[in-house]
């Protein structure tokens, strides 16, 4: 879990320094909890989370949301990611990410 904090931690910061206004869920509950009270314009989503999966997640919030939900992840099994995809997922985004890449999918999934 030590590795999940850190990207979040890392993709917090990325995304401060670009100028969003960005919220951090250590869960899947969390998340779900969250997005209704917060309305985020997208969501960022691990697979591997310490309670849900993120797939669960992406579906439970692609039932009341049509939001972007891009999944960002060590995982890179092709079974899982068309799971997450087939899920509501809009975008896949394999760990390690630059930057640069992450910025990039998210201003171009905001302006869609």
């Amino acid at each position: 879990m030590e590795q999940y904090a850190t990207t979040a931690e890392m993709a917090l910061l990325v995304l401060a320094t670009a100028g969003y206004n960005a919220v951090h869920a250590a869960t899947g509950t969390q998340a779900l909890t969250l997005a209704p009270q917060w309305h985020p314009d997208l969501v960022l989503l691990d697979v591997l989370l310490p309670d849900l999966s993120g797939i669960d997640v992406c579906l439970r919030l692609r039932q009341s949301s049509s939001m972007p939900i891009m999944i960002m992840s060590a995982e890179t099994d092709p079974a899982i990611i068309d799971l997450a995809l087939t899920a509501g997922a809009c975008d896949y985004l394999p760990k390690p990410f630059r930057t640069a890449e992450l910025l990039t999918r998210i201003h171009t999934r905001l302006e869609l």
